[in-house]
């Protein structure tokens, strides 16, 4: 992913809460020339360095999982951002946004008992009062669970990136964090909170912008 210096992010801490908050993601293979992808939560287990998650067994995309490189991608809230906003001449129309590039290794988890811990792991994720784990005996769970690939992809390496308006100026930064604030859009709001909590907020990242990002919107 391409990343201009002002806008990467680095922070583990802020990543895995990227991770957890946004884990429906596009999960990415290639097969020989064929490419695929699919829209799957996925649970990040920091401690272990991978990711969790399944896909219905009549997915194509299962096949690639034995043992293949996959790329899954989480895209945190975005929103348009008007130059009219900056209270500054000569900007020009952007977009800011959050996301994050997983790349690692796919391994099917086939043995049953495995399968099962992992739809535990994946419930208690989403619904922790589930009544569903204990089930998990059940002749009806279990002849749910033949209908799924479960996986577990091992980490190799992540990209962050956080475009907040860090190559603005902070009294800019601060208007448009208002002006997405103020508007009647889910995501729009998203972008404003994490600006006030890290753009605006944060002199982490607060960088000094080269000419060339100070030049580019994106």
């Amino acid at each position: 992913m391409y990343i201009p210096k002002s806008f990467q992010l680095r922070d583990p801490d802020i990543i895995e809460t990227l991770l957890r908050e946004h884990s429906f993601a596009t999960l990415v293979t290639q097969q020989g020339g064929d490419i695929c992808a699919s829209h799957v939560p996925l649970v990040y287990r920091p401690d272990e360095g991978a990711l969790y998650g399944h896909l219905a067994k009549a997915n194509p995309q299962a096949e690639h999982l034995r043992d293949g490189r996959c790329l899954a991608i989480f895209q945190g809230p975005h929103a348009y951002v008007s130059p009219s906003w900056y209270g500054m001449e000569e900007q020009v129309p952007t977009w800011n946004y959050l996301a994050v590039h997983v790349y690692g290794r796919a391994h099917l988890v086939q043995e049953s008992e495995a399968v099962a811990d992992l739809l535990h792991l994946l419930l208690v994720a989403y619904e922790p009062q589930s009544r569903l784990p204990a089930d998990r005996d059940r002749a009806y769970y279990r002849n749910l669970m033949r209908g799924i690939v479960a996986f577990r992809i091992d980490i190799e390496r992540m990209e962050a990136a956080a475009k907040l308006s860090q190559n603005k100026p902070m009294e800019a930064r601060r208007r448009v964090a208002a002006t997405l604030a103020s508007m009647d859009d889910e995501g729009a709001r998203g972008v404003a909170r994490w600006m006030q909590q890290l753009s605006v907020n944060d002199a982490n990242l607060s960088f000094s912008p080269s000419k060339e990002e100070r030049s580019h919107g994106t």
